[in-house]
């Protein structure tokens, strides 16, 4: 039996066997597989069995496979050198590596894996070496037994001592600074967002970190420096970190473009990808790796993709950090593409597509980080226009203060005016008779006629002048219950019935026909007096305004909807053209001018306790006749 190996592998040699004749070849094409379903086949077996097949492509890429597959590849020295067989795909499970002579002694044997401690390993590199010397003529056989929950990816080189101390180094090299500028941007960008506070550079952090651990995870250099001693890591640490770099560029897109700003649906969406990546962070414990990667994948592409056309749709409304992220993001999907095709070798290996991933998603990082500035930039840009804004109303409202303030002392003018006039005037009278009567008496002649005379008259002057005092001091009483603070207000409980009644008793006052509806019996905790003094201002206002009416009518709705009353009030009366519906509110401000106590300071007190008391707010209509809707929050 050992006769019939010997003689079918030295066939296999001399008919199969790659020539070194270069510094570096590619194994994979050309290679000999063999799937193991059960994963029970000894090397002896396998050597036996005789339903090997090629593999035609430059790269090996079998998908994912609960199978174990070995591989062999026929070698025949044609210089001596030191030989390393590099398998540039780091996340292999478990790794069987044999050295067999021509005759089929079996010269070498290592066992690795990333489920196995990394000092193990005999060349320390992050990729699978296996080195070997060979005499010039040596004809050796290697096989390699591979099993993982991965994908089964074999791109399969071989490399003398020279060529594989340049491709260490290149790749040293350009990880090291792949890893260096991402670590700075992390650094930086923390720094940033320790002085200003924003959210969004702690999101770049995020993101930028995370993506950083998944690749150093993907690529085997998280294994290498990282947790070298904890082999247990890499059953999750692809998937785990896969997600949680998604979550970070899920959070970054959506607060640089601003989705919440956009529509519901977009908030909707995002807190529905939110929902998925974290359940698929959670799955990565319990689920099986393939699936869990697999559907890491598709999300991954579905979302880059989204967020990609987002992207440019806000780039296409002329917002230039829109436009900046969108090209981040498609230079790391190209970048992608141009890795994963070399990788199925539909491209060949070049500089561009052997670094093309990292290339990629390097640009992204500084393209994202200019994005930032940009959003910045436009967010402060933005924040001074609002300022200015702000400020230009501020200036506007000054002005109406100040406006409204004139008004307010040319009203008072105008009340006091007239009793104060008919004060000085019957003072004046009344001074003129006192001495005309003196004059009378002292010249001895004056009469019991004139004395009653003058008497009346003195006393009809003197009840004007009161008259007229009085109503200055109305008037001022008036204007002081404008002012909130100068009537000390208190909150009472009070229920709904309880307020209706009141209500109605003032309707019945005031002969006015009252509809009212009211919730439920609901106790308010409120300051009563003041909401009464309100409804009845505006009852009278209604009174007031419509002189002449047949009939008023008045509907009135009560209603309590979260924590707060709503009050509707709606009257039949006459609205002329001519009222400033801007001005209903403001002091002195009446059609009724002269008529009787109308002074226009009744809406007015009104609006400063729904907005200063009550802290609610107050709207009016035009239907019928007025209609007001006042909210009064907080009184349940």
């Amino acid at each position: 039996m050992r006769l019939i190996i010997f003689l079918l592998s030295c066939y296999i040699a001399s008919s199969h066997a790659v020539v070194l004749d270069a510094p570096r070849l590619n194994l994979a094409e050309g290679m000999a597989y063999l799937e193991d379903p059960a994963g029970y086949l000894t090397l002896e077996e396998v050597r036996a069995r005789q339903d090997w097949q090629t593999n035609h492509g430059s790269a090996g890429n079998f998908g994912f496979s609960p199978s174990a597959y070995w591989f062999r590849v026929d070698l025949n020295a044609a210089r001596s050198n030191y030989w390393s067989v590099v398998l540039q795909y780091p996340a292999h499970d478990y790794v069987d590596a044999y050295w067999l002579s021509a005759a089929g002694e079996v010269l070498d044997h290592e066992h690795t894996g990333d489920l196995q401690p990394f000092m193990q390993r005999s060349v320390y590199h992050r990729e699978f070496v296996f080195s070997r010397y060979l005499a010039a003529g040596e004809s050796v056989q290697f096989y390699m037994r591979l099993k993982t929950e991965g994908t089964m990816q074999v791109p399969l080189e071989i490399m003398d001592k020279t060529a594989f101390a340049q491709y260490d180094n290149a790749q040293g090299f350009a990880r090291g600074a792949y890893v260096g500028v991402m670590v700075v941007m992390v650094l930086y960008n923390i720094v940033i967002f320790l002085m200003t506070g924003m959210r969004m550079y702690r999101n770049y952090v995020g993101f930028v970190f995370s993506f950083l651990l998944m690749q150093m995870s993907y690529d085997g250099t998280g294994f290498m420096y990282l947790w070298p001693d904890w082999p247990g890591i890499n059953t999750f640490a692809i998937p785990l970190t896969m997600s949680l770099s998604q979550l970070g560029f899920l959070y970054f897109a959506y607060h640089i473009l601003a989705v919440p700003k956009l529509n519901i649906r977009a908030r909707r969406l995002f807190q529905g990808l939110n929902i998925i990546w974290g359940l698929l962070a959670i799955a990565v414990i319990f689920a099986p790796y393939h699936k869990v990667v697999a559907w890491l994948n598709m999300g991954s592409v579905l979302f880059t993709l989204f967020y990609f056309g987002l992207s440019l749709a806000l780039a296409w409304r002329g917002q230039r950090f829109a436009a900046v992220f969108a090209v981040a993001n498609f230079l790391f999907i190209s970048g992608l593409m141009l890795g994963n095709l070399r990788s199925l070798g539909l491209l060949p290996g070049n500089f561009i597509t052997l670094y093309g991933y990292m290339i990629g998603s390097l640009a992204e990082t500084i393209l994202f980080a200019i994005a930032l500035a940009l959003r910045i930039l436009e967010l402060q840009a933005r924040r001074k226009q609002d300022q200015e804004t702000l400020q230009r109303e501020k200036e506007r409202a000054q002005q109406q203060k100040i406006a409204a303030l004139g008004e307010l002392v040319t009203g008072v003018a105008h009340e006091l005016n007239t009793p104060l006039g008919i004060v000085h005037t019957s003072a004046d009278f009344a001074r003129e008779q006192y001495i005309q009567l003196t004059g009378l008496f002292e010249r001895g002649h004056l009469t019991k006629g004139q004395f009653r005379q003058h008497m009346q008259d003195s006393q009809s002057a003197l009840s004007l002048a009161c008259q007229n005092l009085d109503r200055m001091g109305k008037i001022v009483q008036t204007f002081k219950r404008s002012a909130v603070t100068q009537i000390g207000y208190r909150t009472t409980s009070t229920s709904l019935q309880e307020l209706a009644y009141d209500i109605r008793q003032a309707a019945i006052h005031r002969n006015i026909r009252l509809e009212l509806e009211t919730d439920s019996d609901i106790v308010l905790n409120t300051y009563s007096s003041a909401l009464l003094f309100i409804i009845t201002e505006l009852l009278d206002n209604t009174l007031a305004h419509n002189p002449g009416l047949s009939e008023y009518r008045v509907k009135i709705k009560l209603e309590v909807r979260n924590s707060a009353l709503h009050l509707h009030y709606a009257d039949n009366g006459v609205i002329s053209n001519a009222l400033d519906m801007g001005k209903l509110f403001d002091p002195f401000y009446t059609s009724q001018r002269g008529a009787g106590k109308h002074m226009g300071l009744g809406l007015y007190q009104v609006h400063n306790l729904v907005d200063q008391l009550f802290r609610g707010r107050v709207s009016i209509n035009r239907a019928e006749g007025l209609v007001f809707d006042f909210v009064f929050p907080g009184v349940v």
